[in-house]
């Protein structure tokens, strides 16, 4: 019922705050006995994204680490009971040691369609960073923050948008959805779409459309005065977030369906 009131379902996101500990008895459990498992079996088919870190992992799945090269394989190993119970993204924090991210099939990404197509079938392990001497660190809510993290660059995904990326970054390991092709853009986009540039504007009210068709019963005049408002009530640094999407989007494919359409509904309410 909660998926159905969210844009395309929507992103479900758990990140366990601790274990407990007597639920290790020493030996590494199946999936079919961490989908029975009494307080998280039931709800694991249902979670996009989940979070969990090195301890929380080794107790809910009875794998044992041992500080050795093998670590690596355990944690996967491990990650992957999570995706066979039906787990979208499973990301595993492990301190100094970094991360592991491992996400399921294209079957399990098409039942949330806000989950990027591109993350499908595909893991990774991601390196800690070294912070400056004398920085006061505190793990409170680092969880919260490596969660949300994900959860952004998802929706980054799934609109279009990327993030450039950094010098040191492997060129081959880029995620497919950040390589555009010009050539085939321009000749996918129509002599129509090609006039109708989309504005940092237009983009915003895209994202807000179908909540606000709901709020509204379909008033295209009141959508309209309604993102108006909101538009005017953003702050510059998100007006300039969509500046810079919106002149990444003109010309490519993506979202041009929906950008259309608003662009159309705009254009008959300054006509009226």
């Amino acid at each position: 019922e909660a998926r159905g009131v969210l844009i395309d379902g929507g992103i479900t996101a758990v990140d366990l705050n601790g274990v407990p500990e007597d639920l290790f008895d020493g030996r590494p459990r199946t999936a079919r006995e961490l989908r029975a498992d009494p307080i998280l079996g039931a709800a694991l088919e249902h979670i996009d994204i989940l979070h969990l870190n090195e301890d929380e992992l080794v107790l809910l799945t009875g794998y044992e680490l041992s500080e050795s090269d093998q670590d690596d394989l355990i944690v996967a190993q491990a990650a992957n009971l999570f995706l066979e119970c039906g787990v979208g993204v499973v990301a595993v924090t492990r301190g100094r040691k970094g991360s592991y991210v491992a996400c399921n099939d294209a079957a399990r990404f098409q039942r949330t369609p806000m989950l990027p197509d591109s993350w499908a079938d595909r893991a990774t392990r991601v390196s800690s960073v070294n912070l400056p001497p004398g920085t006061i660190i505190n793990t409170n809510g680092a969880g919260d923050a490596y969660t949300s993290g994900l959860l952004v660059a998802a929706l980054l995904r799934h609109t279009g948008m990327t993030v450039q990326d950094s010098p040191q970054a492997n060129p081959a390991k880029s995620d497919a959805s950040s390589v555009i092709s010009g050539s085939s853009a321009t000749q996918s986009v129509s002599a129509e779409k090609k006039k109708k540039m989309m504005s940092p504007y237009t983009l915003y009210m895209r994202e807000n459309y179908v909540t606000l068709k709901q709020q509204c019963n379909d008033d295209k005049k009141a959508i309209f005065s309604m993102c108006h408002d909101m538009w005017e009530n953003e702050t510059p640094e998100i007006k300039s977030l969509y500046e810079r999407r919106a002149a990444e989007e003109n010309g490519e494919d993506e979202g041009n369906k929906m950008s259309m359409r608003v662009m159309d509904d705009l254009e008959a309410l300054e006509e009226s």
